[in-house]
């Protein structure tokens, strides 16, 4: 009888986000060429400075969810799900993790509440500043607002399920909904529906979100949220806060780094310009998030080979992965950058939609120079250590600073070297040496 190593076999849960990464990246360059038709210049930039306000979320959920499923997961350790679908189990776990379920919809609602009024005001008057009266952006953007909060109340919910490990039937739902929400998508795009399909989206996201949780998991939130007697509960400074400000930290600054580059135009050059700086982000983006699958894959299987000491296998894998990864992203920017001449060599009108070819490929080598300290994470993620965080904040507030200050003063090309110059000269020779350091240290203990 052949004998199959359970690590080399595909699990389901790993195959359906893989699937559901891929989907949603090929979605995302769908959505480019449906952009490119439908949108007119300045209805593109306010539909990309709409997703980077959006973005603003983070600075209200604070990196919550990811400190949830661990929390959870010790709970649940000691519970189950019966076949009514109710929680059951050790009265004491049930307690606290009752209590925690409770304390984060409470969290999450007033969160969801002062970034539906803080984000939505803030944005409306930001958005006022570029004012183009032949666009219709305001009820678009209050209704954007309203839907993404929704779909914003229901991460908690999500995370105690990841925790309560219901992620075979959460990676399935995921993908389902990735499909659901891609296809509504370019049917809003067909049907000209302008800047009310970002609000569109998110409706079907936040629809097939409740409606998947009150059909799958109604019994089991219903049991979980009527609490016992007496409660038995957690400290949030000694259990919860230690690992919450570190990921709260990052994803705050991650913003300055990844979302502050469309607004910033926006606000000096206008719409136009900004629009040509959203859909270059979201292409070179895509590109580059369908190359890290290649590493990310290999998570678990790092962890598990560094669980047991074996380093070679553990090194031999991830440079493996890595230098794929590489490869493949390297080849897709090189084939981007000459598409780019192309467009503009023979005067297409999609030359229009994105940065000009310099620009353009200031931007492509800096995310490609940001992707190694990525894969080196990965590997260094997998002693369960996170050794980047002071880096990541220090590098993110410095990107921030110089998109803000060269971008307003040489715009597109000004925000692209300043991203370019900080990657090369600070972040990927300090992430480097940190990795060689962390990785030879580790691997003796």
């Amino acid at each position: 009888m052949l004998f199959i190593n359970p690590i080399n076999k595909i699990d389901r849960t790993v195959l359906f986000a893989l699937l559901t990464r891929i989907f949603q990246s090929m979605s995302g360059v769908v959505n480019l060429f449906l952009i490119a038709h439908y949108f007119s210049y300045e209805i593109q930039g306010y539909y990309y400075t709409f997703s980077s306000l959006l973005a603003l979320q983070a600075f209200v959920e604070l990196g919550l969810s990811l400190v949830i499923v661990s929390l959870v997961s010790h709970q649940w350790a000691y519970l189950e799900i019966n076949s009514s679908g109710e929680v059951v189990g050790n009265l004491a776990a049930k307690s606290r993790l009752s209590y925690l379920a409770l304390h984060l919809i409470r969290w999450y609602s007033i969160a969801g509440t002062i970034f539906l009024v803080g984000v939505g005001c803030a944005g409306y008057y930001f958005l006022r500043r570029i004012d183009a009266p032949n666009i219709n952006w305001r009820e678009p953007w209050f209704f954007a607002i309203i839907c993404m909060t929704v779909q914003f109340c229901t991460i908690p919910l999500f995370a105690i399920l990841e925790g309560c490990n219901q992620l075979r039937v959460l990676s399935r739902f995921r993908f389902t909904q990735a499909i659901l929400v891609g296809v509504c998508g370019w049917l809003f795009f067909i049907i000209n529906g302008e800047l009310w399909i970002i609000g569109g989206i998110y409706a079907v996201g936040s629809i097939s979100s409740l409606f998947f949780l009150l059909n799958k998991y109604n019994k089991f939130f219903r049991s979980l949220l009527i609490a016992p007697a007496r409660y038995e509960r957690l400290n949030w400074k000694k259990d919860i806060w230690p690992m919450q400000w570190r990921i709260s930290l990052q994803g705050v600054v991650n913003y300055f780094a990844n979302f502050l580059f469309v607004p910033v135009i926006f606000d000096n050059y206008g719409a136009v310009l900004a629009g040509q700086m959203g859909m270059t982000l979201q292409l070179i983006t895509a590109i580059h998030s369908l190359s890290v699958v290649w590493v990310q894959t290999k998570a678990p299987l790092l962890g598990i080979l560094i669980t047991k000491k074996k380093y070679k296998e553990a090194s031999a894998l991830w440079i493996s992965s890595a230098k794929t990864a590489f490869f493949q992203s390297a080849f897709s920017s090189g084939i981007l950058f000459f598409g780019v001449i192309a467009i503009n060599f023979l005067s297409l009108s999609l030359a229009f939609r994105v940065l000009d070819p310099i620009t353009f490929g200031i931007f492509l080598l800096a995310y490609l120079s940001v992707q190694i300290i990525q894969y080196q994470s990965y590997y260094l993620r997998a002693f369960a250590m996170e050794p980047y965080v002071v880096l990541g904040t220090i590098g993110s507030i410095t990107i921030g600073l110089g998109v803000y200050i060269f971008g307003r003063e040489y715009g597109a090309l000004g925000a692209g070297l300043s991203l370019l110059i900080i990657n090369v000269i600070f972040i990927l020779p300090i992430g480097s040496y940190i990795f060689m350091k962390r990785k030879k240290e580790w691997q003796t203990e």
